[in-house]
């Protein structure tokens, strides 16, 4: 291919100059030494954190929860905090209290509730839900996450011409073999206070392809439960 000098001067990277360059290259070398600069916290020291979990929006302290700590390793972008390294439920008061001996790998430890467990409660996402612990004190804090509800379905299917099918929302799945008529009750966890989607879903193994589509949406509010009745004459679900 023969040089174009015409193209040369259109292409993006003839818009970066030698300036722009240093400067590029001046702030590499800075995160670089920021990195290299930063130690490990050494072994053999001793970290103590106690404190509630506490949902705001219901305003009650929870009970069972699991609190976790997370060592932070020191990456190009940033400390990521994702090895767990102690952890603990809350008493029926919310209360909890852990003690841990530092390993020398981590460059910072934090903590928070523990998302996606058997538990009935997740982070609560519109704030940033985990903290950093102090070293050579006792950390006291205030946890913050949701409560989930329930949704109590009784769902009825006249004809579901499906071998396999799953129903499903973000916290549960719910599947059902050689079933082409249904009538049952379900149960489901679902998050208050917003819209809960729920997806049908089926391997259509004669074309080869997946069919999902939303045939529920709920709106949660504050009661524990919430019942709510589904009937399908005939179940069909689009292609994906």
């Amino acid at each position: 291919m023969l040089f174009n000098p015409k193209l040369a001067k259109t292409s993006p990277l003839a818009a970066i100059t030698k300036t722009d360059m240093k400067i590029f290259l001046g702030i590499l070398l800075l995160l670089l030494l920021i990195i290299s600069c930063r130690k490990p916290i050494p072994e053999n020291i001793q970290y103590s954190a106690s404190g509630f979990v506490m949902d705001t929006v219901k305003n009650k302290y929870l009970d069972k929860a699991t609190v976790e700590v997370f060592g932070c390793k020191l990456t190009f972008y940033g400390l990521s905090c994702g090895d767990s390294v102690a952890s603990v439920l809350t008493d029926k008061n919310g209360y909890f209290s852990l003690k841990f001996i530092t390993n020398g790998k981590f460059y910072s430890y934090s903590i928070g509730v523990k998302p996606m467990t058997n538990d009935n409660y997740v982070h609560d996402y519109s704030i940033n839900s985990n903290l950093e612990l102090k070293k050579g004190e006792n950390n006291n804090i205030l946890l913050k996450a949701r409560e989930l509800n329930f949704l109590q379905e009784r769902l009825k299917i006249d004809q579901n011409p499906y071998d396999t099918l799953m129903i499903y929302n973000t916290y549960d799945q719910i599947i059902f073999y050689n079933q082409h008529h249904i009538d049952t009750i379900l149960y489901f966890k679902v998050f208050p206070q917003v819209m809960n989607y729920f997806y049908y879903y089926n391997w259509d193994s004669k074309i080869l392809k997946e069919r999902r589509q939303i045939l529920d949406s709920v709106e949660i509010k504050m009661a524990d439960t919430t019942y709510y009745t589904k009937h399908i004459s005939n179940l069909v679900i689009n292609i994906n």
